[in-house]
């Protein structure tokens, strides 16, 4: 039996096609023992505001330059009020609005407690599936084996777990030892994120992709993964 497995890091509510990858796989690990790397999607996000694409971040503590994702904290929650305020205030008018509104703030709200970037991204990540009613399984907890190289470590977590398939993005092409992967009976499946459709955005003149999930999931709802034809 083919089981397909995607090994990512968590990201600060990510672009549809990060869903559609997780959509399209058995089981997803998250990876988030590895680098935290700045100026990244770790921690922040684009969404329209004022017509035009702005970030939106979460502040975090840099100690290091080999801290590890897992271990980033929080500073302070000053943040939560604001992106919360500025969701609300630019989506307001937002067709599927209404419908996930209360969701929205309601999950915001458990930010205020939380003092790790991992657990707002986990907090996230599985509000979204659960809206968009995907059914892949999670594994968050899985740390690898710090004495494999990475390819090894690819490989490691998915034996561990059963898997027949990797699914990758393309930029891992640069990387991946596809030979390992086959000696360990393992094949590579590189993904292709389709031709999303393009959907009307709030006071833009143009249309601008991969935007924040919530950019799609507020103007269109659950029809996010729907294609050009």
């Amino acid at each position: 039996m083919n089981k397909k497995i995607l090994i990512l890091q968590s990201n600060y509510v990510p672009w549809r096609g990060y869903f559609e990858m997780i959509r399209q796989v058995d089981l997803f690990v998250v990876y988030d023992h590895v680098q935290y790397t700045k100026n990244d999607w770790r921690n922040r996000n684009q969404f329209i505001i004022n017509g035009k694409p702005h970030w939106l971040t979460v502040p975090v503590t840099v100690k290091n330059l080999n801290q590890k994702i897992i271990d980033t904290q929080v500073p302070n929650n000053f943040w939560v009020k604001k992106h919360i305020k500025t969701l609300n205030q630019e989506y307001k008018k937002a067709p599927m609005y209404n419908s996930f509104a209360d969701e929205l703030n309601k999950i915001y709200g458990y930010f205020l407690q939380d003092k790790y970037l991992v657990d707002i991204n986990r907090r996230l990540i599985m509000c979204i599936c659960e809206y968009l009613n995907i059914k892949t399984e999670i594994i968050w907890e899985h740390k690898p084996d710090f004495s494999l190289n990475k390819n090894e470590r690819l490989i490691d977590i998915c034996k561990s777990f059963g898997g027949t398939t990797y699914v990758s993005g393309k930029n891992a092409q640069s990387y991946l030892d596809l030979a390992q992967f086959e000696q360990n009976k393992l094949e590579v499946e590189w993904f292709d994120y389709p031709d999303f459709i393009h959907y009307p955005q709030l006071n833009t003149i143009k249309y601008y992709p991969n935007m924040s999930v919530l950019d799609s999931i507020l103007n269109i709802g659950k029809n996010i993964f729907e294609h050009e034809t």
